[in-house]
């Protein structure tokens, strides 16, 4: 079953350019009624069920499908579960351009499809993925959106999100990259980036560039040794790290990185006396003909 109904019909080519300026409110408007027609096609299509099974247990498997292949056999059988729970599954999702967020795959024609449009909920099982050409909130305002995520990346840039939607953001296995992104409790304090680290345990590379709010405090080196797959990520780098950032605790031990590479880029604003810390445990770490992992540490010696 192909929720068609849901998307607005394209518009045919106009023969010149001042034509589609024209007639661009037309469009508009005509886009708006061809949604609600076909919405009203698919519900007068579409037969109530008798199911040899209780309401309850139809609700349930309804508005719990157990994976998304699952859930696309439903409604390609049948139009009743689709009815009841218009949810669509896409592999990915991207905000990059001005026109908002959308889905690409080769089956769509142009290869790609705007959501803006779209009266549904989200099951998206590969990848995210928002640009700094994005406002803040768009994560954030997206969220209602999405019904269950089974991500393997998922790459933010310049957002600000609260530390509840971040939970249904779950990665596994693949990229996680937070450019600038700023995670907040429900107190309206920030979540440190120990606390974001944790909640990724299971991926193979963590990309983190520090936002302007504190989110690297003294603590953060001692709390992040505390958390075993730290050590375990093959490809892990943290940039614009203050010197808040105790990095003599944080290379205690430096023969237990089992990373395949770990970079750390500190921010431009650190004073003299740090940078001497720094090269202190560079050299530390050129001396031990033991360690497993190549570190590699930026700062601007300027």
């Amino acid at each position: 079953m192909d929720p068609s109904f849901l998307v607005p019909r394209a518009s045919a080519n106009s023969s010149s350019v001042s034509s589609i300026v024209a007639s661009n409110k037309r469009k508009a408007e005509d886009s708006d009624i061809t949604i609600i027609s076909k919405k009203s096609r698919f519900y007068e299509s579409y037969l109530s069920q008798n199911f040899p099974f209780h309401d309850t247990m139809i609700n349930y498997i309804t508005n719990n499908p157990s994976s998304p292949e699952v859930w696309l056999k439903m409604i390609n059988c049948c139009k009743y579960f689709f009815a009841k729970n218009p949810l669509v599954i896409i592999s990915n999702l991207y905000y990059h351009d001005e026109m908002g967020w959308k889905t690409i795959a080769w089956s769509l024609p142009g290869g790609q499809k705007y959501l803006k449009n779209l009266l549904c909920k989200f099951w998206i099982y590969n990848h995210i993925v928002v640009t700094n050409v994005a406002p803040q909130n768009a994560v954030s305002n997206f969220i209602p959106r999405i019904f269950r995520c089974d991500l393997k990346d998922l790459q933010l840039e310049n957002q600000v999100i609260a530390f509840d939607e971040l939970l249904l953001l779950s990665a596994k296995k693949g990229y996680v990259s937070f450019e600038n992104v700023t995670v907040y409790y429900k107190d309206g304090s920030v979540v440190p980036l120990e606390k974001i680290v944790q909640f990724y345990p299971e991926i193979s590379d963590f990309n983190y560039t520090a936002p302007s709010v504190p989110t690297i405090t003294s603590e953060t080196a001692k709390n992040l040794n505390e958390i075993p797959h730290v050590r375990e990520i093959e490809y892990f780098t943290l940039k614009n790290i203050s010197e808040d950032f105790d990095i003599e605790c944080f290379f205690t031990d430096i023969t237990n990185f089992r990373n395949k590479y770990f970079i750390l880029r500190f921010s431009d604003s650190i004073f003299e006396a740090y940078k001497i810390r720094i090269d202190a445990v560079i050299d530390k770490i050129k001396a031990n003909k033991d360690l497993k992992c190549p570190i590699t540490i930026y700062y601007n010696r300027g």
